[in-house]
């Protein structure tokens, strides 16, 4: 290498000259000379400070598969050129343009590698930074143009020269076309024809005056569809000559949908509020200051002020109704429900304005008050209609009460007459008569009946209508009941020459829960139907157990209920057809009736009939099975029998016929009568007599039934006379009716019109001995002496 220097000392001052760094590395890979500009470059203390290196391991490791690469093209007398970072020996990092080129001898054999090594740093630093740039622009225009596309916002220019509009793909994609060159005139085709001058004049005006142009207009886009836009835009001038207009439009189509929607919603809000009447306003604590929007002459007589509102908010309301409208005010900032109230509005005049009012108070981050949000609505006809309809509705509920009133004293001043017609007809039953006047008697005995079930169908349709019908909930068997209520007319089905059968489903056997007696008053209608209305064939009645409750069906094969009648069969006082009545007769209330009844007990009933072929209605009922069957404990003696002769009854009934009944029926028992006319005398007659039990009339004049047994009752517990039985007789025998009987002191009841069967096995029940000792019989009172 030195040989080489020496033979050609021209290469030796060309290469110390250079300001590049130049190295000869030998075939072997190592560095053998460096010359000055190279020790500057790789800050280097002296050449030998790399001199005897191998080249390549100089290099970072990503580097030198690359340099060991050129040595190699090198050694095969093969130029190599590559860039790559490499560090100076003081650690800073430069990129180098490095070119290897073979030296050979005057043989033509390699002697050495010459290396051109230039700092290209700062032009690397210039293209990274540039690629940057490059790529920050594409990523800014790539942003700008989804911006564009999600703001439906296109760039544009008008070149005034050739008349050629540049539209951006935004605006093509906003006008639903192709981009392809486009001329002025065809431009401006998408305004209305009519907006299409004015277009053309602002362009002329800003290219004449350099102003800018801003526009919104409608347009039609390619496929027909009408859009709106708005349009921005400016002059550019070259050497003060104006050559382009250039802008943007933006598809502004939903904005302007949407304040025209607005426009439209607040004409009608406004039509709203004037004709609720409602006024709407904003209290700002910041400005100090009220707006209001509405009728507000209607509620008050001056305008509502910011000093106002600030002293007393609740200023406005009438006295009469200020601690409350307060209190419902400190309850929706306590609980934080909306604050609703209604009150009238504190008026000089004293006429009376009824508001609505609601509000909103907004807060800031301290808590402190910013502004108050409300509006109030004029409710004063509605107040007057409430006032009117509560006035009507008193009135209602008073003639309410005395319909009931006179009802319950029709239905006392019938039941009397109908008690004697009945009670004498079961004592005449007990005589010697002829066929003919058994007859006769039983005419009399079924004529009372069905008088007996019109009026108490008439009384239950009154309740049911005044909303005072109750229910009772109690334990029965189901079985007794049902029983019970088809028995009274399975003899009128045998006379008939009908069959009657009940067919009984064994899981619907048991105690249930629900009203017994409003389930045998509608078995009795439906079974009382059937058999009124067949002729030929019979009555199925058939009960069981579902899912939630029990079903029961009365089927019959009588005369049928064409399909356009069958509605009206539920209408009160109606009857399928007018000539029913006269044939079969009926009120036409006891299919209604007992719908009532089972809407009530949330029950339903349904029919099914055909003419000529009969009829079928189906009841369910929600009743809920408690128990095994239950027996009744009470059994009627079919033939009574005489009462010991020293048996001394006492009877309170202040109607002479029935009076004169009780006698007639209570006569063949044997026992001593004693009838006395009111509560009074019943009071009276205990105090200065003893018996065996008591029979005691319920509604009397003067003291009733039930506090003349109070009476009784007080007069024992204070005297430690022994208990006298008492038994009510009475038509109200409704079970919080007999409740009220029993908590007075009584111990049973017999309804009326009496049926001498309960009231024979009353009286066996009071005359059988107490399990328990009884207190000391009462001598009676001697006149003036005081009770011991």
């Amino acid at each position: 290498m030195r040989n080489l220097l020496q033979r050609q000392p021209m290469l030796w001052a060309a290469l110390e000259a250079s300001q590049d760094c130049v190295k000869l590395i030998g075939l072997d890979g190592r560095i053998n000379y460096v010359n000055a500009g190279g020790c500057r470059l790789m800050e280097l203390e002296s050449p030998n400070d790399i001199v005897g290196e191998v080249w390549a391991e100089m290099w970072p490791e990503p580097s030198r598969a690359q340099v060991r690469a050129a040595v190699a093209n090198g050694a095969a007398q093969r130029s190599d050129r590559f860039c790559a970072p490499c560090d100076t020996a003081r650690g800073q990092r430069k990129h180098w343009d490095v070119v290897v080129t073979p030296l050979v001898d005057e043989r033509g054999e390699l002697e050495v590698l010459l290396v051109t090594s230039r700092d290209v740093s700062d032009l690397q630093s210039a293209r990274a930074e540039a690629e940057e740039k490059r790529a920050a622009l594409t990523k800014t225009t790539a942003a700008l143009r989804a911006v564009g596309r999600v703001a439906k916002i296109g760039g544009w220019e008008i070149s005034l020269e050739s008349q050629l509009v540049d539209w951006s793909q935004e605006i093509w994609d906003i006008l639903g076309g192709t981009p392809r060159p486009i001329q002025l005139d065809e431009a401006l085709g998408i305004y209305p024809e009519a907006e299409q001058p004015r277009v053309r004049d602002l362009l002329a005006h800003a290219a004449a005056t350099g102003e800018r142009i801003t526009f919104t207009s409608e347009v039609t886009k390619f496929d027909g569809v009408r859009a709106w836009v708005r349009v921005f835009g400016e002059p550019v001038f070259v050497d003060g000559v104006c050559t382009a207009i250039r802008g943007a439009a933006q598809d502004i189509t939903e904005a302007h949908e949407a304040r025209r929607d607005l426009a439209r919603a607040e004409r009608r809000l406004r039509m709203a509020v004037e004709m609720t009447e409602i006024l709407v306003y904003e209290v700002d604590f910041q400005e100090r200051s009220v707006l209001s929007d509405g009728p507000e002459t209607t509620f008050f007589e001056r305008g509502l002020t910011y000093e106002q509102m600030w002293r007393d908010p609740f200023s406005s309301v009438d006295p009469r109704d200020r601690d409350r409208a307060t209190q419902t005010w400190a309850d929706a900032q306590h609980t934080g429900v909306p604050y609703r109230a209604e009150y009238r509005v504190a008026r000089a005049d004293g006429k009376d304005v009824w508001a609505f009012s609601t509000c909103r108070l907004e807060r800031d981050e301290s808590e402190r008050p910013l502004r108050l949000v409300g509006a109030l609505q004029n409710i004063t006809e509605r107040k007057l209609a409430e006032q009117e309809m509560l006035r009507a509705r008193t009135l209602a509920d008073a003639a309410n009460t005395a319909k009931s009133a006179f009802l319950a004293n029709v239905s006392h001043e019938i039941r009397t007459p109908l008690n004697g017609i009945l009670g004498m007809t079961q004592v005449m039953g007990r005589d010697e008569l002829s066929p003919e006047n058994r007859a006769h008697l039983e005419i009399i005995r079924r004529s009372g009946e069905t008088l007996m079930a019109t009026l108490n169908d008439v009384l239950d349709f009154s309740k049911i209508e005044a909303g005072k019908m109750i229910l009772e909930e109690v334990e029965f068997d189901l079985r007794e009941a049902v029983e019970a209520a088809c028995k009274p007319f399975e003899l009128l089905a045998v006379q008939k020459n009908l069959e009657f059968r009940l067919f009984f489903d064994p899981a619907a056997e048991g105690v249930w829960q629900g009203d017994a007696l409003r389930l045998r008053q509608v078995m009795g209608n439906l079974v009382s139907n059937a058999v009124k209305f067949t002729e030929r064939g019979g009555v199925v009645v058939q009960v069981a157990r579902v899912a939630d409750g029990v079903a029961i069906s009365v089927t019959d094969s009588g005369i049928g209920i064409p399909t356009e009648q069958q509605a009206e069969l539920f209408t009160k006082f109606s009857q399928a057809d007018a000539s029913v009545t006269r044939r079969f007769g009926g009120t036409g209330l006891g299919l209604a009736i007992s719908r009532d009844l089972l809407d009530l007990m949330g029950g339903d009933l349904s029919l099914e009939s055909e003419p000529g072929r009969g009829t079928s209605v189906s009841l369910r009922l929600p009743l809920t099975l408690v128990g095994a069957p239950a027996f009744s404990a009470t059994v009627l003696a079919e033939q009574p029998q005489e009462l010991e002769a020293a048996v001394r009854i006492l009877a309170a009934e202040d109607n002479p016929t029935n009076r004169l009944v009780l006698q007639a029926l209570l006569e063949p028992l044997g026992a001593e009568l004693i009838q006395v006319a009111s509560g009074e005398e019943a009071v009276a007659a205990c105090e200065g007599d003893s018996f065996d039990v008591v029979l005691m009339d319920i509604q009397m004049p003067g003291i009733g039934g039930v506090e003349a047994v109070r009476q009784i009752r007080r007069r024992e517990r204070e005297t430690g006379c022994a208990r006298i039985p008492i038994v009510a007789l009475t038509a109200n025998v409704m079970t919080h009716q007999v409740a009220d009987y029993r908590a007075a002191g009584m111990d049973d009841y017999v309804a009326k019109p009496i049926n001498f069967e309960r009231l024979y096995a009353a009286l066996m029940q009071a005359l059988a001995p107490a399990s328990e000792p009884a207190a000391e019989t009462c001598e009676p009172a001697q006149p003036g002496a005081a009770p011991s």
